[in-house]
């Protein structure tokens, strides 16, 4: 995670280790104990695959700031950020559980690996920045500034990696789902 040395130092290291471990537990949860509650909360999904791949990119993308955003925000006072990680890997356990038995877990794979690198990758990029925001404001306070510089630039980071992911998902993941369910 290249930022986080620069945002965070070592702990922002361990705010990485710390929401990836969450993350993984999320996911594993949901393997476990799937749910289809959990799919419902993706409602809207059905209404975005009906778009053209440009707007549901653009729909993924916006989707998937906006939760970036919240889980920044909330990750700053660490415990809501992290149940929000949790539940995002529950949602995908969830829908791999169920998934690998109605189409085969080879398939879940192919459908959510390729963008969910990314988006996972920026979600727990974004959680460890917040999470080592107050720690470092706590011990470089001279430096409010350049600590707020960075985390905003590594915001902006986070949201292009997450324009990569929408991108795959919309154009790549498509392709790869009609190659596989035919």
């Amino acid at each position: 995670m290249p930022y986080i040395t620069r945002i965070g130092g070592n702990i922002g290291k361990w705010a990485a280790i710390i929401s990836l471990v969450v993350l993984i537990a999320g996911i594993l949860y949901g393997i476990s104990n799937p749910s289809l509650k959990a799919l419902e909360q993706n409602k809207d999904l059905e209404k975005v695959t009906r778009l053209s791949n440009a707007w549901q990119m653009i729909a993924i993308y916006m989707n998937n700031t906006s939760v970036m955003i919240l889980l920044y925000a909330l990750s700053v006072v660490i415990i809501p950020g992290l149940i929000i990680l949790f539940n995002n890997g529950y949602i995908i356990g969830s829908v791999a559980a169920i998934g690998s038995k109605n189409v085969g877990g080879l398939t879940v794979f192919l459908l959510l690996a390729p963008h969910g690198i990314f988006e996972l990758y920026a979600f727990i990029y974004a959680s460890a920045a917040a999470i080592s925001l107050p720690f470092n404001v706590l011990r470089k306070r001279n430096n409010v500034k350049e600590i707020l510089t960075s985390q905003l630039y590594g915001l902006l980071y986070a949201a292009i990696i997450l324009f990569i992911a929408a991108f795959i998902e919309a154009f790549i993941t498509a392709r790869i789902a009609s190659l596989v369910t035919d």
